[in-house]
């Protein structure tokens, strides 16, 4: 860790001395490093001497709003990102970088596959392009929601650490893993799999200022991608920008951070070279906690059921102050304690997780909760209890009225939703 403040400080001074003017210019600038983790460097530059007032303070200015680039999400069709699938989707620019790329390394017919990369499949189904583009993605939501006639060949459900991959014979990849190691491993597995021998492989990285450890993640990378026979051709830093997910929005919101550039996050883009066969299979560290899903309207919400004697009681308790979790780490302490998630990254403990998802249920049939949890408990609730059915009903409605909101302000859906529940 010591190491690493100390490299983002180099980066943060080198900065100030190049003329970025403002806060939002710095972060954008920086390889992808957490703004909080900015501003404490520039705290310790500061106090160190290295930097002095008038330089902090030109540089920890804020732009207006319409100043601030406010980059839209080009992929209203899709479902709202969600944290506990660690989805951040490419901005426009990063798209049209992507699709320059592999539309140079291949020929008309040939099948570019695209591994966890939605937003950029959007874009190509809209597209009059002479090539295949097939999507292979993880999310039961993400892949359901894209369902039309006609997209069966050009769309797959596949979990990498368990399922089979389809052999697409494709000619270039691109690859838009979660930023963990496990996950890197399964989605350079799967691009070697589904690829023809010399294919171009495109997949996104974590910027070297992401977090500590970046430098030796990279060596890792390079090992694995030569266990699945892909040879390193090239590196873009900072090459890729991503649009903060609402998830994100609301977490640097609650760390006291509001109206960055919704861009500012990076990625870097490694190019590799199929030479030959995938090794095996990677696995995962641990096996993943089984959630299910429910919507009020464009809102997703996960619960995750855990415990075995559940009272009536399916009001969601407070766990974080403001209830949304200020951070999107999947390494942040509090992260195993919730057991109700939303896509605005509010967090909760449920006692009754398995009425929490009738009471979900009623709302999406319009029926009323406290007679559907009667029935299903074989009983009529007690006073209390009844109370509790009504207050979970309230808090659902709340959240669905205030990320759907939400929603709507950052342009991830074009106007707020009737409330309405599926599963």
């Amino acid at each position: 860790m010591a190491a690493y403040r100390r490299q983002v400080d180099k980066w943060t001074n080198a900065a100030v001395h190049d003329g970025v003017d403002s806060f939002d210019e710095l972060i954008v600038f920086l390889p992808g490093v957490y703004p909080p983790v900015v501003a404490e460097s520039l705290t310790r530059l500061l106090n160190a001497g290295v930097l002095t007032r008038p330089q902090v303070r030109r540089v920890t200015r804020r732009l207006d709003k319409s100043q601030v680039r406010m980059s839209k999400p080009p992929e209203q069709v899709l479902p709202a990102p969600h944290p506990l699938d660690y989805d951040w989707r490419y901005s426009l620019a990063a798209i049209e970088i992507l699709l320059e790329q592999v539309l140079d390394v291949t020929k008309p017919g040939d099948t570019i596959a695209l591994l966890g990369t939605p937003s950029l499949y959007v874009v190509t189904r809209r597209g009059n392009f002479d090539r295949n583009f097939v999507l292979v993605d993880g999310s039961v939501t993400t892949v359901d929601g894209l369902r039309q006639p006609g997209s069966g060949r050009t769309l797959y459900r596949r979990d990498f650490f368990t399922d089979h991959v389809p052999d697409l014979d494709a000619a270039a990849v691109v690859a838009d893993p979660p930023w963990y190691d496990e996950y890197i491993a399964a989605f350079l597995w799967a691009a070697a799999s589904c690829a023809r021998s010399e294919a171009t492989v495109l997949i996104s990285l974590p910027a070297v200022g992401t977090r500590p450890g970046s430098w030796s993640e990279r060596k890792q990378f390079r090992a694995t991608a030569a266990s699945h026979s892909l040879i390193l051709t090239d590196t873009l830093s900072h090459h890729l920008a991503y649009l903060s997910p609402p998830f994100e929005v609301n977490a640097l919101a609650a760390a006291g951070w509001t109206g960055l550039p919704v861009d500012w996050r990076r990625g870097d883009l490694a190019i590799l070279r199929v030479a030959g066969q995938a090794g095996a299979r990677p696995t995962r560290s641990q096996k993943p906690p089984r959630w299910e899903e429910r919507t009020i309207g464009r809102v997703r919400i996960r619960i995750r059921d855990t415990s075995a004697a559940q009272p009536v009681d399916p009001r969601l308790q407070t766990i974080v102050a403001n209830d949304v979790l200020d951070d999107v780490s999947r390494r942040h302490p509090l992260r195993d304690r919730p057991n109700v998630w939303t896509s605005g990254n509010r967090v909760y403990y449920c006692a009754s997780p398995r009425l929490l998802l009738l009471v979900l249920d009623a709302l999406s049939s319009g029926s009323d909760p406290v007679r559907c949890v009667a029935s299903k408990i074989g009983r009529e609730p007690t006073r209390a209890e009844d109370l509790n059915i009504s207050r979970s009903a309230s808090q659902l409605r709340w959240i669905g009225r205030i990320e759907g909101r939400e929603l709507a302000r950052s342009g991830w859906i074009s106007q707020p939703t009737r409330e309405k529940t599926a599963s």
